[in-house]
């Protein structure tokens, strides 16, 4: 599989989301990892950019 150049983690656990970064990390998935609390704060990151014409995420 090839390696992802953005990947979202959308949870508001601090815990659950530092053992998935390790893991994320540890198998190279993706080469940025963007973390949001919840679906409202995604959504505006997500839209955010989309509109800056940044690279989104697959």
């Amino acid at each position: 599989m090839s390696k992802l150049k953005l990947a979202c983690i959308i949870d508001d656990d601090p815990i659950f989301i530092f053992g998935l970064k390790k893991v994320m990390n540890s198998v190279e998935f993706s080469e940025e990892i963007m973390i949001f609390k919840n679906g409202e704060d995604a959504l505006h990151g997500l839209i955010d950019l989309k509109m800056n014409l940044k690279l989104f995420p697959k």
